[in-house]
């Protein structure tokens, strides 16, 4: 068994003995024993504190805990998540999360998730012609375009539409010579 100087008292007495308490500000003062009930930063309990122990954290700005595990989990910077595909508990550090908050415990669950919500151009197409249901460009053809096509119900369709397009694109620049030279132009012009 330990053995105790005359003049000062065991812990256990000094914690647990029973004395008045006055409040004073955000603490309980022990008045007899020198000791504070201070709440902890963490879990918000309160717990005795010995005064110099108390004004010396205050002073310096410390945070105090009323226990280790307390200390150990207000320290920890990671985070506890859960992931998006499996929902399985995931612990991450605050730099190792994404912006858009998506956490993941494996890279098989986060390819899972990305390749069901990728979106690309042709997925937008087909919602844009699912809900339009465009028809042919080509101004002989009144067939309604398949989602997959992008202007021409087929490739038949497009190379007579560039055919009429480029006799229209050569009539055109007929007449602005016409317009501006007052003549047909010859072959090599």
């Amino acid at each position: 068994m330990r053995r105790y100087c005359y003049y000062t008292t065991p812990r256990t007495q000094l914690f647990y003995h029973k004395t008045r308490l006055a409040f004073s500000g955000n603490f309980w003062v022990n008045k007899y024993v020198g000791t504070i009930n201070v709440t902890c930063s963490l879990c918000y309990r309160k717990f005795p504190r010995h005064e110099k122990r108390y004004n010396e954290a205050v002073k310096l700005g410390w945070n105090q805990f009323c226990s280790i595990e307390c200390q150990k989990l207000f320290k920890q910077k990671r985070i506890s998540k859960v992931c998006k595909t499996c929902g399985l508990a995931v612990n991450r550090s605050k730099s190792k999360i994404e912006p858009s908050g998506n956490v993941f415990c494996l890279h098989i669950c986060s390819a899972k998730y990305t390749n069901h919500h990728r979106i690309t151009r042709l997925m937008l197409a087909k919602r844009d012609r699912q809900s339009t249901k465009p028809i042919c460009a080509n101004p002989d053809c009144d067939k309604q375009i398949g989602i997959d096509n992008k202007q021409f119900c087929s490739p038949r369709c497009r190379y007579e539409m560039s055919k009429t397009q480029d006799k229209i694109y050569v009539i055109r620049e007929i007449n602005s010579f016409v317009k501006k030279y007052g003549r047909i132009p010859i072959k090599h012009e």
